[in-house]
């Protein structure tokens, strides 16, 4: 659960929009939102501060960006006394913010409350697509419709304290991806991270067979360099923003192109700098992560 403090911070000190009317309409008028994971606020964060670089600041303009109140808490909002996260932060000209239990609450904005339940279950079971207990946590609740929602979060939370909140991050955003995918309207949703895991998250429940929406994107470190430089063309530029966002040891996921056909079974691998810029430079593939 959230807790009051981390809540009061957030509303009295931050820029950061709380109001769930208001974060539906903002995603419903902008057609498009980021979901932004820990793992890439960092590397970010630091490109700015060491190198005044903007990179992803430059790719939103004025679209939405959403965090939930577990990556806050990875981010250690309150404590960080040098408030680096926040003075980054502060640069996006529309943060969203959602807690865990409110997403139930998120849907009856626009739903009555049998609708909610019903929406909120399958948004859940969708989210959980790679976690067999919350899965059958989610058969549990279709059992007890009237309490659905409380004991769905009650398990989800028991759940990541048994893990010590490994992943919690990733799912969280995914979930709110889900739960956002229910409302009326259509919008575009991309999560933009480095860790892996949060890419299987998604690929599972979102992109592959029967749950594949076609409004739901991921993008990397990696992927953004490949759209600056289809923008600038500047492979100068793209050599210095490469050497300030790519870790050399993360592997990157990406399909080969040859003479501008793409081949299509996907590569994992890693890829020195100076292999990066060759292959997006000569269009030799297309990143996917």
């Amino acid at each position: 659960m959230t807790s009051p403090t981390l809540k009061s911070f957030i509303q009295q000190h931050t820029h950061f929009i709380t109001d769930l009317e208001t974060i539906i309409d903002t995603i419903i008028e902008k057609q498009h939102v980021y979901l932004y994971d820990t793992s890439a606020i960092s590397i970010h964060e630091k490109a700015y501060f060491r190198y005044d670089e903007r990179l992803f600041l430059k790719k939103v303009q004025d679209t939405p960006v959403l965090i939930t109140d577990v990556i806050a808490k990875e981010m250690r909002l309150i404590e960080d006394v040098e408030q680096r996260y926040m003075k980054y932060l502060q640069h996006f000209k529309t943060i969203l913010y959602v807690e865990e239990q409110q997403l139930y609450d998120l849907l009856k904005v626009d739903f009555d409350v049998t609708g909610a339940k019903r929406e909120f279950l399958g948004a859940s079971e969708q989210a959980f697509t790679c976690i067999q207990p919350l899965r059958d946590t989610v058969r549990k609740a279709r059992r007890s419709f009237q309490h659905a929602e409380n004991i769905i979060l009650d398990d989800y939370i028991s759940f990541f304290v048994n893990k010590n909140d490994k992943n919690r991050g990733e799912i969280s955003l995914l979930w709110t991806a889900c739960v956002l995918n229910r409302l009326p309207g259509t919008f575009s949703i991309t999560f933009i991270g480095i860790d892996h895991d949060l890419f299987s998250y998604v690929e599972q429940a979102c992109l592959l067979g029967r749950n594949k929406d076609y409004n739901v994107y991921i993008m990397s470190n990696e992927t953004l360099l490949q759209i600056d430089y289809g923008q600038h063309q500047n492979t100068t530029k793209l050599q210095k923003l490469t050497d300030i966002y790519r870790n050399e040891d993360r592997k990157i996921m990406y399909f080969n192109r040859n003479e501008d056909i793409m081949h299509l079974i996907r590569q994992k691998s890693k890829l020195s700098n100076q292999d990066f810029i060759k292959k997006i430079t000569c269009n030799q593939i297309q990143v996917v992560y």
